[in-house]
This record gives structure tokens, sequence and C-alpha cells, in this order.
């Protein structure tokens, strides 16, 4: 089994709120990138969270505190 954690920072606080996410993926291949979970305000052209598989890390979380890739923190 797998797990992502991340400690708490002001990028990912959601004021007192906590959450999970759970799921099973199979990735039929690890020849290209996998997005499976993922945010995106796409009248805005902006993003806030994204979850999946990257060729080369693996699993990967990543916040958009600004909302562009200028800003992006990969977990």
């Amino acid at each position: 089994m797998r797990y992502l954690s991340c400690p708490s920072n002001a990028n990912v606080q959601l004021g007192g709120t906590s959450f999970t996410w759970a799921f099973w993926a199979k990735i039929n291949s690890t020849l290209a990138n996998h997005p499976f979970i993922w945010k995106f305000q796409e009248s805005l052209g902006q993003r806030e969270y994204t979850l999946g598989y990257e060729v080369g890390p693996g699993l990967v979380f990543r916040v958009y505190p600004d909302g562009t890739l200028l800003g992006v923190q990969t977990l």
C-alpha cells in the first residue's frame, strides 16, 4: 500500500476543515502522466490542485497557491 502525506502549511490548510481522498487506480502504462483528481477553473484558466501519477516521481499532489504553474508546489 502506498500513501501520500504532507505537513500542515498555509497552502493546504482549509480553516479547520479536513478532508480525505480515497481511491483505487490501475495504471495501465507508466509511460504517461495520469491525473486522477483535479480542481480547475476553466473559464479563468486557473488550477487549485491536482492529484495523479506522473512519470518519474510516481504519485504526485500539486497545490497551485496563485492558480498558475509559476507557484506550483509538488508534495
